[in-house]
């Protein structure tokens, strides 16, 4: 047995775990005890698992008969002629529909006028764009524009693979 003491002492690896376990240990203790005094305090301390819940039947039915009892429903008359409105609200009503409805037609009108304006100088704009064409003068190409072409065609060009090429040379027949 003292070996066994001494051992666990002179590792510190077993120092380290044995102080880490009591410290995690006391902690938990201390939060359990701190919660139930708070619950105490506040009068909501649960009963423990151990302790039964005693359960009042008496509550329960005189809870169900409360609501089996239905609470008086007031019945209030009420005039039909107090929703209707009055001649004067429903002029008023009818010049308001009237107003919003010549706001909204010269809305569309001012709408369908610039939507005409915008086609217009859309095709304006294609007009000028198709007199201005791009001219080709080749009679003025030099050598190093030659070459940019010829790689810009390769660049943009179809891919290798549409055009396929036999990669081992046949040697030739003999007769």
């Amino acid at each position: 047995m003292d070996q066994l003491i001494n051992l666990f002492l002179s590792n510190p690896l077993f120092i380290i775990i044995g102080i880490f376990a009591l410290i995690s240990f006391m902690s938990r203790i201390s939060k359990a005890g701190q919660t139930n005094q708070r619950q105490e305090q506040q009068g909501q301390r649960e009963p423990n698992k151990e302790e039964p819940q005693k359960i009042d039947w008496r509550d329960i039915f005189n809870q169900e008969e409360e609501k089996a009892e239905p609470s008086p429903v007031r019945q209030e008359q009420v005039e039909p002629s107090s929703y209707a409105p009055s001649q004067h609200q429903e002029s008023e009503v009818r010049n308001d529909l009237y107003d919003r409805l010549e706001e909204m037609k010269t809305k569309k009108r001012e709408a369908q006028e610039r939507v005409s304006r915008q086609k217009q100088a859309v095709s304006a704009q294609q007009t000028q764009s198709s007199s201005s064409e791009l001219s080709l003068n080749f009679k003025n190409v030099t050598g190093k524009e030659a070459m940019k072409a010829v790689v810009w065609a390769e660049v943009l060009g179809s891919p290798r693979s549409r055009k396929p090429h036999k990669s081992f040379a046949q040697p030739p027949r003999k007769y």
